[in-house]
């Protein structure tokens, strides 16, 4: 694992350590236990087709969230160009945990989750004078898996100048008891909303394909409101919307959605489907929607999601997009 601690009192940031994966020692009064300070990332990295480098979509971008999500929640800010260099290191340390297969429709990935927790072992709500800033590396493959979705029903995610676009490690925890609420009634995951508007799953974004009521084929993006968190993989989605109207004649749209709008979409059979994003998983199909007692059965095409699917898959692996990728060279 990598591993590097911020000390106030003796000058700021220490020297950065590659370890071997293990517990970590705290005080038992650091205030990440206790009132939940800490903020997480993660990064998807893939062999280059190629010349079997590992490399990653947007590494950047993922460090400037996670440097946001620590100033949002007032911990020690780090220098995001030294911190990747302390990366490429790990990663090289760590690359031959490549998962092996076989089977071409799967994909190998070492998936980078970094942590950053407050270690400050002074009870009461304060500014944190020790941190620890942590990666370690799940060796993962990404499979074509579809998910079953239901939507929430008396608790929020987030809610207005609340804290939803942030990456903080309190964001998820308190939503266990739904997550197992609908995994009991044989649902994969959540479909959040507030005021009946749809925002997102747990920890992925969401999109729907439709025919409009004006008669247009839309892949609508619900907006970014500040109350969901603005993913890497919806960004990009964003950022290559020419390239899915060139090729599927699709219109992007980003606006508020209502699950009202979506089944009755349904019922007049203009919804063609629905999926799901996060640097983990990259794309997976929704099969199943259910809302109240109305359950919306997917055709099990998945056409568009499957083509955003392997259009990332093949920018993650190739030098198609080359503006967009970091390579973790020795």
């Amino acid at each position: 694992m990598f591993q590097v601690d911020y000390q106030y009192d003796k000058g700021g940031w220490q020297q950065p350590l590659i370890t071997p994966y293990g517990p970590l020692k705290i005080e038992t009064s650091a205030s990440c236990l206790h009132y939940g300070i800490s903020h997480f990332e993660g990064v998807s990295i893939y062999k280059n087709q190629v010349n079997q480098i590992p490399q990653a979509i947007r590494v950047q971008d993922t460090l400037d969230s996670f440097k946001n999500s620590a100033d949002r929640i007032d911990m020690p800010l780090f220098d995001t160009e030294e911190l990747l260099k302390c990366l490429k290191m790990y990663v090289n340390h760590e690359r031959h945990n490549f998962p092996q297969i076989e089977d071409p429709k799967l994909v190998s990935q070492l998936y980078l989750r970094l942590v950053h927790i407050s270690t400050y072992g002074i009870l009461g709500i304060k500014q944190s004078k020790q941190t620890k800033l942590y990666g370690i590396i799940n060796p993962n493959v990404v499979e074509n898996k579809s998910l079953k979705v239901i939507t929430s029903s008396g608790v929020s995610k987030s809610w207005p100048l609340g804290h939803g676009s942030f990456r903080l490690s309190g964001n998820i925890g308190c939503l266990s008891p739904a997550v197992q609420e609908a995994k009991s009634l044989g649902y994969d995951d959540v479909l959040w909303m507030m005021d009946d508007y749809i925002q997102e799953l747990t920890d992925k974004n969401v999109y729907i394909y439709w025919q409009s009521r004006f008669g247009k084929k839309e892949l609508v993006v619900p907006l970014d409101n500040g109350c969901i968190f603005n993913g890497l993989i919806r960004r990009s989605i964003l950022d290559i919307k020419d390239e899915i109207k060139q090729s599927l004649d699709i219109d992007l749209v980003v606006r508020n959605i209502s699950i009202h709008e979506i089944i009755n979409a349904s019922k007049e059979r203009r919804l063609y489907e629905l999926f799901a994003s996060s640097q983990a998983t990259q794309i997976q199909s929704i099969e199943k929607l259910r809302f109240a007692e109305r359950v919306v059965d997917l055709d099990q095409n998945f056409a568009v999601a499957n083509f955003v699917r392997q259009k990332f898959i093949d920018i993650a692996t190739s030098d198609i997009k080359p503006d967009w990728i970091t390579k973790f060279e020795p």
